[in-house]
């Protein structure tokens, strides 16, 4: 091939001493061992080392955490914390709403579940309804606010965490909900053949 011709290594190998190339700019390049030295003989542009990017060595990463790496701040939550929809990672807080310990992202409870639900999960409020089935936004068992979310079985031996609120950032694991018999609703999943919220028992009750 004719970089192969001109001297040219593949990436990260050695390269022939004395051998000239191009580079991006049509300028003659000399290369010696991996780095790019410029002809004296030629007007050169900027060479840069391939080793190094200019944002390592100014320090620009630093702060950059890979995703799904864990904020220190997260081993002192006391609440709930889920994948935040703007930056991707495991940072955003629930606690009467959702903020991030990483990017910063806010939300209220309501807008938090929704974004999360449309976002993260990348379910489609109207797609549920057309297809007949659950919206994975509910009431929670805990707090009644309408900001549960189902994020559905993970599929792992070990159960995990499905169900989790955005208003009282309560969690819930695979199979610890049911539905209410009557009426529909989360609840706790009990051992009796009946399952029924305490709305409808107390209707229930009422009757007789």
């Amino acid at each position: 091939m004719a970089h192969e011709a001109l001297g040219r290594g593949r990436v990260g190998g050695v390269e022939d001493a004395g051998a000239v190339g191009v580079d991006g700019f049509g300028a003659p390049v000399v290369h010696v061992s991996r780095r790019h030295q410029p002809d004296p003989a030629v007007a050169m542009h900027a060479v840069v080392p391939g080793e190094e990017l200019p944002a390592e060595r100014a320090g620009m990463l630093d702060g950059v955490k890979p995703r799904g790496e864990r904020h220190p701040n997260i081993a002192e939550a006391q609440t709930a914390i889920v994948e935040c929809p703007s930056c991707g990672q495991e940072t955003w807080l629930l606690d009467d709403g959702a903020a991030c310990l990483f990017c910063g992202a806010a939300a209220t409870a309501q807008e938090g579940a929704d974004d999360y639900a449309h976002l993260v999960l990348g379910a489609s409020f109207y797609e549920s309804g057309k297809q007949g089935i659950d919206w994975v936004v509910s009431s929670c068992p805990e707090c009644q606010a309408e900001t549960l979310v189902d994020r559905g079985p993970s599929g792992d031996v070990k159960p995990a965490d499905q169900w989790v609120c955005f208003t009282c950032g309560t969690t819930w694991s695979e199979g610890s909900l049911g539905h209410c018999d009557r009426c529909g609703e989360l609840i706790s999943a009990g051992e009796d053949e009946m399952s029924i919220c305490g709305d409808c028992f107390r209707a229930l009750v009422a009757k007789e």
